[in-house]
């Protein structure tokens, strides 16, 4: 489950649908499968990418704060662009 801020009058980046953020979610996942969209902080700008290391194992455990990218004054199309590539450099 995706967690969404949004508490300000003004947000810092475009607003993501949920078709659109569902895209990001998978586009990620071509990358590596065990890494998620976990935050979307509109009022900082920030969206948060959470890694789930020994998948489908007992000792499975999540880290929610593997990567937070900073896409704030950005357009979906840049944001999107900006999460994409920035998990693919840290995961590839």
């Amino acid at each position: 489950m995706i967690q969404v801020i949004n508490t300000k009058n003004k947000p810092c980046m475009a607003i993501f649908d949920n078709m659109q953020l569902n895209t990001l979610d998978q586009a990620i996942k071509t990358v590596d499968p065990s890494v998620a969209i976990d935050t979307i902080d509109y009022d900082t700008g920030i969206i948060t990418v959470s890694i789930t290391y020994n998948l489908d194992t007992p000792n499975q455990w999540t880290n929610h704060n593997f990567m937070q990218i900073n896409v704030a004054s950005d357009s979906v199309a840049a944001a999107f662009y900006d999460v994409y590539t920035r998990v693919y450099d840290r995961c590839i």
